[in-house]
């Protein structure tokens, strides 16, 4: 069995390495251009599997010589960019950011940047990745944890099992692949689409083509079939989204028209004009280098608050290839000499040694907690307010307990004064409820007095009303923690009393089609909430002497959290705010809903935090110089903030708990 070179696939990198830069350059027309990751996957299962197979039945195979050929083909480039990339981090990233940085590099080193991603960085397309230089390393973890196995499984297939049974059993697992990524999928579609179960069954696939025997085709069907393949690879690109739920069966298209492209092209008579002309070959020798440069260079004018209009989009398409071409020339061809030196060597100085020495660094960076010396006392203090969450804060309140059956521990959520013995007010809702916690302390201390808050994600109180969240494909999925805690908060009110009941929550949010509220009636979202806040202002007010209600507190649109925090430590220019008409469009039916509460409710007290931070065109994102909002979120007030807000409101105004 030979192994010729075959332009297309250089041509198929090139399609593939483009679709992802063009995604993450937030090009509309390819919003679904994370599957040229896929279209990798199947390059590689062929390409590596094709050179095994080849070997181990000529008997030439040795797992460490495999070793030694992807070290070489891979770590040059690799640790090229990483040097690079964490040099410019450590000039730019905040202490908090740096630590966690350098714990990305100690696992993309080790071959396990899926990992941390899966664990600390959440889903792929959240707007928390826009700021982690290494999250593209994911693919390269599960490319790499795969050839871990799959050389050893391959060896002992060809030795132990015939011949004839190697296609059907590379189907098989290509099965269960799928099988199981769909199951992931439901379970958590974000850290599904990281691990590497669940895409075995793209390399699987490539690997099948190996195994296949070649059907002679006249050369008009088989320009036909290559053809249709990119076709097909173009409208997924261009079709598929966000929202589009994947990897798994729908993984399958990309990825069976790449298999298709590539059986075919092995057969054909001569190149396709697409994938086999010289710029397409050209691009896809340097694709490797262009997937590693590309996406720091994104991160890094998202650091420096750079809009990617088309003028920067080009210059970052440039630069990738600039930096991909000088790897190439300079790094990745004179690595090739490598080969003539023993496995181990190669091994140690291309691999171990740079490990080594980039964990090391990255102790250092842990034990020093980010170099905060590198900038200003205030710009340190923004860093602590941007990491003050409430509910790491005031642990063991919020979303406690775990089982969601019972209520928390009222001796051990206490806000304001924690000597009286009676409890004074409570506050309920959700998530965003929970992060007002420091403006309500502030205040009841102010007062003398002590609260309670069994808040919970996503659960505002509305009693008699079920939720269903919206999951991938626009699913609808029963969030039983919902009814189970306001049935419990319906008892509590039914069994206690107090003098100030507090209600506030991310109210837009239910009105949307991002939640279903179901109360049996049939009836639309804004109806059943309008009917669920009644009955729960009828519960509160039966069970307190004054029910305040707190709006809710702006979201970020295209601005971040850190924004001011970014100004300061960059020297930017850059006003970081909000536009006044994106809220107004937000809030307008949840408002409208308000007033017409106020009319049934005429006791009800309602506090605008708002008007300390908007005008008549924008709103604020810091106060003070203190960053309002938690890192890495555009919708939750961190607990220095909200405390900041408080006090301002205090000042301003007067306490609204007196």
């Amino acid at each position: 069995m030979s192994i010729r070179y075959n332009a297309d696939v250089d041509g198929l990198r090139a399609i593939a390495v483009l679709f992802v830069i063009f995604n993450h350059l937030n090009i509309s027309l390819f919003q679904g251009g994370f599957i040229g990751v896929d279209i990798f996957f199947v390059i590689s299962g062929y390409l590596i599997t094709s050179i095994m197979y080849k070997e181990m039945r000529e008997n030439r195979f040795s797992l460490g010589h495999f070793y030694k050929k992807r070290v070489i083909r891979l770590a040059p480039a690799f640790f090229t960019m990483l040097v690079a990339v964490s040099i410019i981090s450590s000039l730019l990233m905040l202490p908090h950011e740096l630590i966690s940085y350098f714990e990305s590099v100690l696992y993309s080193t080790f071959l396990m940047a899926n990992v941390y991603m899966r664990k600390e960085v959440g889903g792929y397309f959240s707007t928390s990745v826009e700021e982690v230089p290494l999250l593209h390393l994911w693919s390269l973890g599960i490319e790499e944890q795969f050839y871990l196995f799959w050389p050893l499984l391959l060896l002992f297939l060809i030795k132990k099992i015939n011949g004839k049974w190697l296609i059907w059993i590379v189907i098989s697992l290509i099965m269960l692949s799928v099988f199981y990524a769909e199951q992931q999928i439901l379970k958590n579609a974000g850290k599904a689409y990281y691990k590497m179960p669940v895409r075995a069954c793209e390399m699987f696939l490539g690997a099948l083509i190996c195994f296949l025997p070649k059907i002679k085709l006249k050369e008009i069907f088989i320009q036909i079939g290559i053809y249709s393949g990119v076709l097909c690879l173009f409208a997924t690109a261009m079709l598929f989204n966000q929202q589009t739920k994947f990897p798994g069966l729908n993984a399958l298209v990309p990825c069976l028209a790449t298999a298709l492209i590539i059986y075919l092209s092995q057969i054909a008579d001569k190149k396709s004009f697409i994938m086999g002309n010289s710029y397409s070959i050209w691009l896809g020798k340097i694709s490797y280098p262009m997937y590693l440069w590309h996406w720091p260079l994104i991160v890094f004018c998202n650091i420096y608050l750079i809009e990617k209009d088309p003028i920067i989009q080009i210059l970052i398409l440039v630069a990738t290839i600039c930096l991909a071409y000088l790897t190439y020339r300079y790094i990745e061809l004179p690595a090739k000499s490598w080969m003539v030196w023993s496995n181990k060597r190669v091994i140690l100085i291309g691999f171990l040694l740079p490990s080594v020495g980039l964990s090391a660094i990255a102790g250092i960076v842990k034990y020093t907690s980010g170099f905060p010396q590198r900038f200003n006392e205030h710009v340190n203090t923004q860093v602590a307010a941007l990491q003050s969450a409430a509910h790491v804060v005031r642990k063991d309140c919020h979303d406690f307990p775990k089982n969601k059956a019972i209520l928390p521990d009222s001796s051990l959520c206490v806000l304001g004064n924690g000597n009286r013995e009676k409890i004074d007010f409570i506050l309920l809702g959700d998530s965003h409820a929970n992060s007002l916690v420091g403006a309500v302390d502030f205040w009841a201390k102010d007062l003398n007095l002590r609260g309670y808050d069994p808040t919970q994600s996503t659960t505002l109180y509305l009693p008699s009303v079920e939720l269903f969240e919206r999951k991938a494909d626009h699913e609808y999925v029963l969030q039983s923690q919902f009814k189970t805690r306001n049935d419990s908060l319906t008892l509590l009110l039914q069994d206690n009393y107090y003098s100030i009941a507090i209600v506030s929550g991310y109210f837009s949010t239910y009105l949307t089609d991002k939640v279903k509220l179901i109360d049996g009636t049939g009836r639309a979202n804004n109806q059943v909430f309008e009917d669920g806040m009644v009955r729960a202002l009828d519960n509160i007010s039966k069970a307190s002497d004054r029910v305040i209600l707190i709006l809710d507190v702006p979201e970020l649109n295209k601005v971040k959290a850190n924004c001011d925090v970014r100004v300061k430590s960059l020297d930017l220019t850059r006003n970081c705010v909000i536009s006044v008409d994106d809220i107004k469009l937000r809030d307008r039916q949840y408002l409208e809903i308000i007033d017409r509460l106020k009319i049934k409710f005429p006791k009800l007290e309602i506090v605008n935090l708002n008007t300390l931070l908007c005008d008549q065109i924008s709103c604020n994102t810091s106060l003070n110089n203190i960053p309002l909002y938690r890192d890495k979120d555009n919708n939750h007030l961190s607990y220095f903030g909200a405390k900041e807000l408080g006090k301002e409101y205090l000042e301003i105004r007067e306490n609204p708990l007196k």
